[in-house]
This record gives C-alpha cells, sequence and structure tokens, in this order.
C-alpha cells in the first residue's frame, strides 16, 4: 500500500474554501481544552468531529494543535442547536466535487443528517433531513443552518444536487463492496466504509469494516481486489455507531470507545498501529458513537495530490 498523505482540499478533510452553497457563516469562537494525546499521525484528517445521539456530546478536536472545541457552546449558530433530546441527528462527511475534474479543488463538508434520514430508503435529501452544514475558511469553522437551503436560488439547489450525487454513488460503491467474496463468506453486514485515492498513482484502497469487527482492505486500479483484512474489536461494529477517516497508510476508525490508527507498511499486512481511548482524546464522562474527518492537513511543506472520499455506515 501506497504512503497515503493528503492533499490540501479536505472530512477531513486546506482548502479552496469558496463555498458557493453558502450565503451566511459562523466562525469557531470557543476551545474547550487542550489535550497531551498525540495521535503520531504524520499525515490526517486535521478536523475530528464526535458525535453522541443519546447524550447530545458533540465536538471537534483539532489533530495538528491538539485542542478540543464543545460544539454545543464553542461555534457561534450552533450553539444549543444539537442540546435538545428531539434534535440528535447523524454525522456525515461529505467531499464535494464542485463542478470540474481537478481533485485539489475539492471540498470537505460534514453535514449532521436527522438521525431518522437514509439515502438508501429515503432519495434524495432536502433541507428538511439535515440539521446543519459545516465548512473550513481558514482556520475557521463555518456553520449553515438547514434553513439556509429551505430556499429556491441556484447556487442552494445545485449544493444540493450535487450533496444527492455523492451519496447515490457511495451506494452504488456500498452495493459493490458488499458483494465481494471475502465480506460474503465471512456472513458481515457493512457497519462503515471509507475509500481513499492516490491521484499520482492513480490507485484507490477501499476499507470496509463489517459488523463483525474486522477491517476488510481492497485496492482498485481497475479492478477491485483483495489485500487483507484486520481484526479491530471482537464485540463487533453497530451500524451507526463507529467512525472512520484517513491516516497515513491507512485509516483511523471510532469503533467501541476506542481510536484505533490502522495501517501498513511497504505492502506490508493491514495492522492497528496505535489504539487510544476516546476519554484521552475528549476527557471523561463523554458519550460518542460517530466519528467523521475532514480538513486534509499537510505536513513538511511536501505537495501532495490526493483525494479521500468518505462513507455512510447507513
Amino acid at each position: 500500500m501506497k504512503n497515503y498523505t493528503i492533499k490540501s482540499s479536505a472530512i477531513l478533510l486546506g482548502f479552496a474554501l469558496m463555498l458557493s452553497a453558502c450565503s451566511s457563516s459562523s466562525s469557531t469562537s470557543q476551545v474547550e481544552d487542550t489535550k497531551s494525546v498525540e495521535l503520531e499521525l504524520e499525515s490526517a484528517k486535521q478536523a475530528l468531529f464526535f458525535y453522541g445521539s443519546t447524550t447530545n456530546d458533540h465536538y471537534v478536536f483539532d489533530t495538528e494543535t491538539q485542542t478540543l472545541t464543545n460544539l454545543n457552546s464553542g461555534v457561534a449558530g450552533l450553539e444549543n442547536f444539537m442540546m435538545q433530546d428531539t434534535d440528535n441527528g447523524r454525522l456525515f462527511a461529505w467531499v464535494d466535487n464542485q463542478g470540474d475534474t481537478n481533485a485539489s479543488n475539492d471540498e470537505d463538508k460534514v453535514i449532521m443528517f436527522e438521525s431518522s434520514y437514509s439515502f438508501a430508503s429515503d432519495g434524495n435529501a432536502t433541507s428538511a433531513n439535515f440539521h446543519y452544514l459545516a465548512h473550513y475558511h481558514d482556520e475557521d469553522l463555518d456553520a449553515h443552518t438547514n434553513e439556509e437551503f429551505n430556499v429556491t436560488s441556484a447556487d442552494k439547489v445545485t449544493t444540493l444536487q450535487r450533496l444527492n450525487q455523492y451519496m447515490s454513488e457511495q451506494e452504488t460503491l456500498k452495493a459493490t463492496l458488499a458483494s465481494q467474496a471475502e465480506i460474503l463468506n465471512a456472513g458481515t453486514t457493512i457497519c462503515d466504509f471509507y475509500t481513499v485515492r492516490h491521484e499520482e498513482h492513480n490507485e484507490t484502497n477501499y476499507f470496509v469494516l463489517g459488523t463483525d469487527g474486522t477491517l476488510y482492505t481492497y485496492e482498485d486500479d481497475g479492478v477491485i481486489t483483495f489485500k487483507d483484512s484486520a481484526p479491530i474489536s471482537s464485540a463487533g461494529c453497530e451500524i451507526g455507531k463507529s467512525g472512520m477517516s484517513a491516516a497515513e497508510e491507512g485509516v483511523i476508525i471510532y469503533l467501541q470507545s476506542k481510536l484505533f490508527l490502522v495501517d501498513s507498511h511497504e505492502e506490508g499486512a493491514t495492522h492497528v498501529h496505535s489504539e487510544w481511548d476516546i476519554s484521552e482524546v475528549l476527557g471523561d464522562g463523554k458519550g460518542v458513537d460517530m466519528m467523521v474527518g475532514i480538513r486534509d492537513l499537510e505536513h513538511d511543506g511536501e505537495e501532495h495530490d490526493h483525494d479521500d472520499e468518505d462513507h455512510d455506515g447507513e
């Protein structure tokens, strides 16, 4: 497997950071805490979003500065937005192709869908199906409520069209991955999945987390080929209670109240490189179900040409 450092565009996911779909914004204003945990990642999604559908705990962790922001009190426009029991939602990371073929112009966005919404069963999303859409402008997190998209203006309409096209493509990919012999033979169901593209080498890797708690890795150079599998958690994976995001040479996984750095080196076997209890990142007493990553992070002044696509484990 190649060394997957990440382009400056995205979950993640810096940015070309002009959101034509959004007319108003709000930015990060309060950092809750600074954690001593080091994720030991030379290249990773800089912003990891965590959410608990029962507790409504709602945080973003900056992997570069190792700082934690409470999104229920630290971002104007999101303050108390997800605090009501009736507001519980589901995180989704969207790699927004804004209409051209240059992957470096793609922009990572995070969307908080209604917990009951599913593209597979409900079809195209409308403004009624999500709470907010957020993305970064430089260092600031801009959050836009769903009400901003309950209009007929052309830019808002085309933004939702791009979102629904992306989710349709993800459903097609999910079905393709679910049909792979290794997953079928294991008798597992897809709990979560993640795509990493290496544009320079024209190489794509798929990471599939099964409900059996095993990570299945595939390579795609025109034909999807099974690489290997790695056990992550013997307790398995419950759909809607996990998360995946890019990391150097692999992925970072949230599962069973732990973060797992899973990678491989020089075509070696995929394995759990490190793991941390979620309390090391969020502090004690937090209840989170899911994670997504946006906002790519470059290191050492290197130029990267690399695209990530996030996933939906619904």
